[in-house]
């Protein structure tokens, strides 16, 4: 099978805990000022943008800070939200494929 022929999926996970992460200001600093209960997301989207270049697959304008914390949200949206948790959503970057 040749390399063009391979199908690639990205996985990317990342933590969430409110009770850490809406505090701290570093978090929210490195988040572009944003408060979030997701650990460092503004390197999550840099990281998802840089791969779909260097992979050159589209990157769309709606992969955004926003969209992808939504999207996260979503994927939380029936756990108890009371505990840390590692949220790891492969279809984020399937939809760009």
């Amino acid at each position: 099978m040749s390399e063009d022929e391979l199908d690639y999926q990205l996985i990317s996970s990342l933590r969430y805990d409110k009770e850490m992460l809406l505090p701290a200001e570093w978090n929210t600093s490195r988040n572009r000022d944003k408060k979030s209960p997701y650990l460092l997301l503004s390197y999550t989207v840099d990281r998802l943008i840089t791969t779909a270049k260097e992979h050159s697959w589209t990157t769309p304008s709606e992969l955004t800070l926003d969209w992808l914390e939504t999207r996260c949200d979503a994927s939380l949206k029936d756990r108890d939200l009371g505990q840390p948790h590692k949220v790891l959503n492969k279809s984020i970057m399937k939809i760009y494929l």
